[in-house]
């Protein structure tokens, strides 16, 4: 049985979760539910309370945290027991979910915390993850918070086609990443949505793929993505891969009184103009790839 009760550190909310969570209990959680109706931006939960949790009482947090920040809400986690720290690491929560060994460090921190941004705030830069068997939006999410480059982006993660589509077309976004698992036909579809329109052209795609599936992400960048990202994701080369595609675009936004053709710009004019596969001419020397 859990209950809560919420009490006022200043004008920050403090919500004491109490007895064992065993069970998955629907986001937000009571408590955090409350003061979401109530307009708070900023929530600390006290955990000490919580005496055993096991994957679905973790599960029901982490989902929670989530639906705040999706809400621009910052939730904090403080003083959970060691049992129940072990758990949250188990699971690498801890990763994602900020966490503090008392309520007073909670509060120094997160008073001067902005919180996650919105994407009608546009603070963020977005990126926009279609993702089918990787779980590249959580992985994508952690090892920004390793690298403490989280509070840089909004990540938007689709599993469907059709949502990204309606996604890219309905939001901004600097950054596009999909899955090398996609079917061939809707990542080709993604592709030539983005070469149909104009405000979606500058927008540079990659492809996330394993290390054993690099010539597969080959395939998708001869179809139009412009660079791929290993996976597992590393805390150095991935953050560098993703300011190194972004500065492509604010290149090409650059250009967009027909100025200086950015290398991103030229690489795709480039492309279509190349001849099909198979039916003769080449580069580079008359060396060819196989």
């Amino acid at each position: 049985m859990v209950e809560t009760s919420t009490d006022f550190e200043g004008s920050i909310p403090v919500v004491s979760v109490m007895g064992s969570i065993t069970s998955l209990i629907p986001a937000p959680m009571p408590g955090v539910k409350e003061l979401l109706f109530g307009g708070y931006k900023k929530i600390i939960m006290d955990a000490s309370g919580i005496t055993y949790i096991n994957a679905s009482g973790l599960a029901s947090i982490i989902n929670t945290h989530r639906y705040c920040h999706k809400q621009g809400v910052h939730l904090v986690i403080a003083r959970p027991r060691i049992g129940v720290m072990k758990t949250i690491r188990i699971a690498k929560a801890n990763v994602f979910i900020p966490i503090y060994d008392s309520v007073a460090s909670a509060v120094k921190d997160i008073q001067y915390h902005t919180g996650p941004s919105t994407r009608g705030g546009k603070s963020r830069e977005g990126i926009l993850v279609l993702q089918k068997n990787l779980p590249i939006g959580a992985d994508l999410e952690a090892i920004l918070f390793e690298a403490k480059q989280h509070v840089n982006y909004d990540i938007d993660t689709k599993t469907d086609i059709n949502d990204a589509t309606q996604a890219l077309n309905d939001n901004k976004y600097e950054l596009v990443i999909f899955d090398v698992n996609l079917e061939m036909k809707d990542a080709e579809s993604l592709l030539a949505g983005r070469a149909m329109k104009p405000e979606l052209s500058a927008i540079p795609f990659a492809v996330v793929t394993p290390h054993a599936r690099y010539e597969q992400a080959f395939e998708f960048i001869l179809s139009g993505a412009d660079d791929f990202m290993p996976h597992p994701f590393d805390e150095f080369e991935t953050p560098t891969r993703i300011r190194a595609l972004m500065s492509l675009f604010y290149l090409a936004k650059a250009d967009a009184s027909g100025g200086q053709v950015s290398g991103l710009r030229l690489s795709r004019a480039i492309k279509s103009s190349e001849p099909h596969s198979g039916e003769g001419g080449s580069s580079g020397g008359g060396r060819r790839g196989g």
